[in-house]
């Protein structure tokens, strides 16, 4: 997974910074002091400083390979086929998180599916589950444990769907918890 890093006080921005200073106070201490008929500063000057302040910026942004992030190693992106496969779809949910806010689990009624490890895994509703628009909040595989909480805070609304700020936790081993989205509808 390729990220980027902005860091906002480089070397090369602070050095970017001070030359554009130094070059307004030189700039005006020579019009003050200039007769009309000579310029400023010379062309070359003003071609340095914009090559400067473009490239304090690009070397800003750093390309670094990271390692994945730890959602991507627990569930994949979800198509709606690895979802029909596990007869979780129509009236439903589904949880969009990490990179891209792609689909990563999908639920309908008392069916539910998540793609982990290539693999697409049926849930069923755990024991102590309760409602959740239609469907329920806690899911189980056997192995592992998915509950969705829902703040209720809707980010987008419209007929016939309604998408919320949601968390899911994901509990196996070590119980780890992600933010996104929870997108409810027909």
């Amino acid at each position: 997974m390729v990220s980027i890093e902005v860091r906002k006080t480089s070397r090369l921005s602070r050095l970017a910074a001070a030359m554009r200073r130094h070059w307004l106070v030189g700039a005006r201490r020579s019009v003050a002091t200039s007769p009309p008929s000579k310029p400023v500063r010379s062309r070359g000057w003003l071609v340095a400083m914009a090559l400067v302040g473009v490239m304090s910026d690009v070397a800003d942004a750093r390309r670094s390979e990271t390692a994945p992030s730890a959602l991507s190693f627990l569930l994949e992106e979800m198509s709606f086929k690895d979802a029909e496969q596990v007869g979780a779809i129509g009236t439903g949910c589904t949880w969009r998180g990490g990179p891209g806010m792609a689909q990563r689990m999908s639920i309908a009624d008392d069916r539910g599916g998540i793609r982990r490890n290539g693999e697409v895994a049926a849930l069923r509703p755990a024991a102590d589950a309760r409602p959740l628009f239609f469907t329920y909040d806690r899911w189980t595989d056997g192995a592992t444990t998915i509950r969705i909480r829902d703040t209720g805070k809707v980010v987008r609304q419209g007929r016939e769907f309604s998408e919320t700020v949601a968390w899911l936790d994901f509990e196996d081993v070590r119980t780890r918890s992600f933010a996104g989205r929870l997108n409810c509808g027909s």
